[in-house]
């Protein structure tokens, strides 16, 4: 499905858009400096996220985004803009699905921190009133921020050897209160 909202906003772009951002964070019990490296290290991506592929130039360390289902693939080109070890990491399209974003890891002192995910993507003006609803802004809340977050969490606390912590799935509230940061 993620593939789907990707191809139609490919599809539907144009001079007209506006920006739509969809937030969220999580505690993840692994130490920030670790987690930090792990979501650096571009091609783990497909590790945690619905990405099929990442391909990173070694030279200019521009990446080729592959998202795919079944014959269905959208790519884009994307160059990281900031690069703040162990604490931010930003992004953006340079081709192709025009999107951008930033990941956050803030040490909480305990050998664990926090990681804030933003992403955001160029919605056409023509479909805006639908996506201000807040329809798309969950979906892509719940099919690919809270899953990728989730998967990422569990992996690096498996790597740093820390009991992973069942954290109940957001209430439609708290997930409101995301939507209108």
């Amino acid at each position: 499905m993620a593939v789907w909202v990707a191809g139609c906003l490919l599809a539907l772009g144009g001079a007209q858009a506006r920006w739509l951002q969809t937030s969220a964070s999580k505690v993840i019990r692994a130490p920030v400096g670790q987690t930090y490296a792990a979501w650096r290290d571009l091609k783990r991506m497909p590790e945690w996220s619905p990405v099929s592929r990442v391909d990173v130039d070694p030279t200019s360390g521009d990446s080729q985004w592959h998202l795919g289902y079944h014959a269905i693939e959208v790519s884009w080109k994307a160059q990281v803009v900031t690069d703040e070890y162990p604490s931010l990491l930003r992004w953006e399209s340079t081709l192709g699905v025009p999107n951008r974003g930033e990941v956050r890891f803030t040490a909480d002192g305990r050998d664990g921190c926090t990681m804030a995910l933003t992403m955001s993507y160029q919605i056409p003006e023509r479909i805006s009133r639908i996506v201000e609803s807040g329809i798309v802004q969950t979906f892509i809340l719940r099919t690919c921020l809270r899953p990728t977050m989730q998967q990422f969490c569990e992996a690096m606390e498996r790597e740093a050897g820390g009991l992973i912590v069942d954290q109940a799935a957001p209430t439609d509230a708290q997930i409101t209160e995301t939507l209108r940061r």
